[in-house]
């Protein structure tokens, strides 16, 4: 039986001590039943107990993870649609049933509990059926980004010892030689297999590879906290049983991956599409009649971006709620959507550290641009100066993050930057006098140029305002003469004629002196983001060939 070594680029949700945070106070109690309400939550008790009975005589087979999977829709809602893909749609009995052939099958070629699979694939039903059958099969699973290149997925192969890889038919090429891999269109090839695969009592464990958008990523050991994260995302996010969920957000990442799990808790009907397009995904809320859609703030930006004529031919008045996380969610972007497609906006700010710590609801947004909200249930959110200690609203300072699902170590054994109450993430930023927390950005994003600070989500927040900027990020860079100076490269939109020159004289009518970047780097290309959005400021400070 293969056990795979940890390596130092991995999120491990894996069982540690838990934090002494407590886990609902008053007020959060209170907050936490009216969302459980609201939601319908609370209806499953009106279901005929034999139907109950087999419910919990099936949960006793699985851990509290991915290994349940649509069991809960299987037994109370058998023949109405679970998943909605581009290949069709399955019931909640037939994607039951598909997530234990697909355990089966992997245990029929030769896999044991304990041992450890890649899984490369989109979001499909292959995805699904892999994750879950695997998760029933007691298999350890790692989940690999898309746009990883052969070496990459090489280096994880060996890293993590992979005992074999899960594969979608177009990526097989990507795994090295002699590693045993299974199609995930393969898993859902008839006549699927009886029974069901055997766990063996083992819990599988499920390793998401961080972003590493500032460098080489590092490990993270999640402690186990799943009634915690669940109460916290239950009143964070208004969903409802039943509804249907559009997830874009790729499911190999902890955001879509954490929303697949919660259609586990409301039954809902998953709708995914293997690649972000904004004319099928407009399409999918349309004809699915969507209530909520995961997402990511660049996905917004391209549904802001779709001609007002396309757009309003489509219609999307089911759409309640539009989950977003990832990467950060500018204000000037925010308002342009919700003016676009409703005040539906619930944006997640959170890190691989904190896991979740506050969410932003339309109407945060619409009273205070760019606010990533407030502290979730059940967590601690401090804003400290140097010493340690707490910063008056309007003090900008280190944002500190307690909850018992916060981390309790790097996986290469650094405690990681703990402090009483919680944990350092390194972000920086501020609350203001009604309790919303505003993100300045990465403490190593800062930028001191003349003996200035200067924020560079400041100078960002004014230029996407700009009528030809699409996107755009701020860096720094060496100088001689002031330490460093602020470089802003931006992408522009499609027959926009901004030079340089236009852009800089636009923002010094803005923003003060020592805030107005000194160059300004024109990219005929989109900024280079990974796959959640998040724009890849490494390798835009290490840019050789842009001009400006």
């Amino acid at each position: 039986m293969l056990r795979g070594r940890r390596c130092d680029d991995t999120l491990a949700i894996v069982k540690l001590p838990t934090p002494p945070v407590p886990l609902l106070g008053p007020q959060d109690t209170a907050r936490v039943l009216r969302a459980v309400w609201g939601s319908g939550l609370l209806g499953v008790v009106g279901h005929r107990p034999d139907h109950l009975a087999r419910v919990l005589l099936r949960l006793r087979r699985h851990d509290l993870g991915p290994a349940i999977g649509p069991l809960l829709g299987s037994e109370l809602y058998p023949g109405e649609t679970a998943l909605v893909d581009d290949d069709g749609s399955l019931t909640f009995a037939e994607l039951d049933r598909l997530c234990d052939a697909a355990g089966v099958r992997l245990q029929e070629a030769g896999l044991d509990p304990g041992d450890r699979i890649g899984l490369l694939a989109r979001n499909s039903r292959g995805f699904y059926a892999a994750m879950v059958g695997a998760a029933r099969a007691g298999l350890d699973v790692v989940y690999l980004n898309t746009g990883a290149t052969a070496d990459q997925v090489r280096d994880v192969v060996a890293a993590e010892g992979l005992a074999a890889l899960v594969c979608d038919g177009e990526l097989a090429e990507r795994a090295p030689d002699g590693l045993p891999r299974l199609r995930t269109e393969a898993l859902a090839d008839p006549p699927l297999p009886p029974g069901r695969p055997d766990a063996g009592g083992r819990a599988s464990r499920h390793v998401i590879l961080t972003s590493g958008t500032t460098g080489r990523p590092r490990g993270v050991a999640r402690s186990s906290a799943g009634v915690d994260a669940a109460l916290a995302l239950v009143a964070g996010f208004p969903y409802r049983v039943r509804r249907t969920h559009l997830v874009a957000a790729p499911a190999f990442h902890a955001w879509g991956w954490m929303n697949l799990l919660l259609t586990t808790v409301y039954s809902s009907t998953v709708v995914m599409t293997r690649r972000f397009d904004t004319t099928r995904v407009l399409e999918l809320l349309e004809r699915e009649r969507a209530d909520a859609m995961v997402a990511v703030p660049v996905m917004l930006q391209r549904l802001v971006d779709v001609d007002p004529a396309t757009r309003e031919s489509y219609d999307t008045s089911a759409l309640r709620v539009v989950a977003v996380s990832g990467s950060a969610l500018s204000g000037a972007l925010a308002e342009r959507f919700m003016d676009a497609y409703g005040d539906v906006i619930y944006n997640l700010y959170g890190s691989t550290e904190a896991a979740f710590a506050t969410v932003a609801e339309p109407r945060d947004l619409r009273a205070a641009p760019g606010t990533a909200g407030r502290p979730m249930p059940g967590v601690r959110v401090r804003v400290v100066g140097p010493d340690g200690e707490p910063l008056p609203a309007g003090r900008t300072g280190e944002i500190v993050v307690g909850s018992r699902a916060t981390f309790a170590g790097y996986t290469s054994g650094e405690p990681g930057r703990r402090t009483e109450g919680g944990v350092r993430i390194g972000d920086l930023g501020r609350f203001d006098d009604a309790g919303r927390l505003f993100v300045a950005g990465r403490a190593d994003d800062l930028v001191v140029t003349g003996g200035e600070n200067v924020y560079p989500i400041t100078v960002e927040n004014e230029l996407e305002r700009h009528p030809d900027v699409v996107e755009c990020a701020v860096v720094g860079e060496p100088d001689e003469e002031f330490g460093q100076v602020l470089v802003a490269h931006v992408a522009l939109r499609p027959g926009a004629t901004a030079d340089p020159a236009a852009v800089r004289a636009w923002l010094k009518q803005r923003l003060g002196p020592h805030e107005v970047p000194r160059r300004v780097v024109v990219h005929d290309e989109p900024l280079p983001r990974n796959a959640t959005g998040k724009i890849l400021r490494t390798r835009l400070r290490e840019s050789r060939d842009a001009t400006g």
